[in-house]
């Protein structure tokens, strides 16, 4: 899940008022009530708004703890599994930077010169 998701699945389940601030300039307030890879539904005076993520500016919500916290706690692993399942701690992962993207495969070739005809 990546983190757009996963800001508007804690902003849904948590019912929390959220601030929707569109392209131009419109302002909303409402709940979210459901999202998908275009478009987020917002409950607002009684009424939906079907909005088009590529019309949001930034959206809003008061709550003060990132969502990677909230799927920290959702997917907590047994105590067995924490400790390697023998008594012993498990081995430390490394953490994989945001948006990290490994290049040690590509093969770079140099490029000739091309020569474009003159008209």
């Amino acid at each position: 899940m990546n983190l757009q998701d996963s800001f508007l699945n804690q902003v849904r389940r948590e019912s929390g008022e959220v601030k929707i601030l569109l392209t131009n300039g419109t302002e909303l307030r409402g709940h979210v009530k459901g999202f998908d890879n275009f478009t987020v539904v917002l409950n607002s005076g009684g009424e939906q708004h079907l909005i088009y993520k590529h019309a949001i500016a930034q959206l809003v919500s008061k709550r003060t703890s990132s969502p990677r916290h909230a799927e920290e706690e959702t997917s907590a692993e047994k105590p067995a599994e924490r400790r390697g399942g023998q008594g012993k701690p498990a081995p430390k992962q490394k953490k994989e930077s945001f948006n990290s993207m490994d290049f040690s495969s590509l093969n770079l070739k140099e490029q000739s010169e091309v020569k474009v005809p003159s008209e």
